[in-house]
This record gives C-alpha cells, sequence and structure tokens, in this order.
C-alpha cells in the first residue's frame, strides 16, 4: 500500500465484499468534548472522494442539531473505525476534521437523499425530549420547501485519513482431523492477523506503509 489510489480501492473492495449487509457502510467515530471527555457517534460512509495532494476524504451526513455535531465542529481530528464481517477487515482511521461550506457542495449531497431521509431533518431534533408529534404539519412543512434549496438542519462532514491502521484477520480453519487443535493449520500453525500502518507524509504528499506484524 503505498498511495491512497491503493488505500482509497481497499476500502471501496471492502464495502462492495460486504455490500450484502445492511450496515456494511456504517462506520463510529469518536471525539473528544470540551472537557475532553469521549464521544461517538454512528455514522454512514456516503461517498469516499480524492481531494487535494494525494489525500482521501470521508463524507458522512450529520443532523446540526444534535450534541454530537456541536462537539464535533469544535474539534479538528477525529478517530473513525470499522470492521467488515465477512472479509474480516478492520480500518482504524486518525483524520483531519474538515466542515463542507461550500452551498453548492451541500445541496449536491441534498439531492442524494431519497424524500424520506430528507424529512428526517425536518422532524423533532433528535437530542431533546420528544413531543407529541403532528405528522401531517411535518409533512407540509417539508413539502412546502423549494426544492433547489436543502434543509438548514443538514451538514456534511469530510473526515480527511492522515494515518491508517490495516487490519486483516484470518478466515477460521477447517478442521478435517478431530484430534487436531481448533484453528491449527498443516501449513502455518498459528495464523495471526496481517496488521499494516499506513501515513501520509505531508513533506513527500504520499503514504508510506509498513507490516506491523
Amino acid at each position: 500500500m503505498k498511495n491512497n489510489n491503493i488505500f482509497k480501492q481497499s476500502i471501496i473492495k471492502s464495502l462492495k465484499d460486504n455490500e450484502q449487509l445492511i450496515y456494511s457502510k456504517k462506520i463510529n467515530i469518536a471525539i473528544n468534548d470540551l472537557n475532553n471527555f469521549p464521544l461517538c457517534e454512528i455514522s454512514d460512509i456516503k461517498s469516499i472522494i480524492d481531494i487535494d495532494n494525494n489525500l482521501v476524504g470521508i463524507i458522512c451526513f450529520f443532523d446540526n442539531r444534535m450534541n454530537f455535531y456541536q462537539n464535533l465542529i469544535k474539534n479538528t481530528k477525529s478517530t473513525l473505525s470499522i470492521f467488515f464481517p465477512l472479509s474480516r477487515e478492520k480500518f482504524i482511521l486518525y483524520c483531519k476534521i474538515e466542515i463542507i461550506n461550500d452551498e453548492e457542495k451541500i445541496l449536491n449531497y441534498w439531492k442524494t437523499l431519497n424524500e424520506e431521509e430528507k424529512l428526517l431533518y425536518e422532524t423533532v431534533d433528535k437530542d431533546s425530549i420528544k413531543p407529541q408529534l403532528n405528522i401531517v404539519d411535518d409533512l407540509q412543512k417539508y413539502t412546502a420547501q423549494e426544492k433547489n434549496f436543502y434543509s438548514q438542519n443538514f451538514s456534511v462532514v469530510n473526515f480527511i485519513p492522515i494515518i491508517v491502521e490495516y487490519t486483516i484477520f484470518p478466515m477460521p480453519q477447517v478442521i478435517a482431523n478431530l484430534r487436531r487443535q481448533k484453528f491449527e493449520s498443516l501449513l502455518k500453525p498459528h495464523k495471526m492477523p496481517q496488521k499494516f500502518l499506513i501515513k501520509y507524509i505531508e513533506d513527500k504528499k504520499d503514504w508510506e506503509s509498513q507490516q506491523l506484524n
């Protein structure tokens, strides 16, 4: 893994290999609040994009009324993690945080949502005490929006990995001889996970990787 293209292709391949799972695009996002207390949230990978200087961005959507988002925008760094159970791969991404402010880009991302997803950004605040809802009013409020605009509660965040820990776990062994111990292989008695550390080198504008085991 030498450059961002291979790194990007690895995640895209993992997503494709696990796409039959409805939660395959779920990713855990960890930050600290102002008191340095850890916070985490689960979001969806909406897009993986190429950006300047040989970097890659991971796009996620947020309701900006959430407490987590209000803490997120006060951070400059975040840790993302995702596990793909079918291919038995784990990515831990140490990222810079970029809040997308370009109106045209936000609108284009907004248009990728279906009508039901858009409505979620116009209903009650997710972190508030739930009042008695009037569904008719909510629908009228949503349909009254002009199609060329997006909800003011909709925000887009680009997470830019600068360090990646990539682990491949061995598949379970099939043991034909019941006298052999579980997971013991004839060719390699104890298969171990393969772990790689991939770093972005600012001076070179490129990635360097090393296998850790």
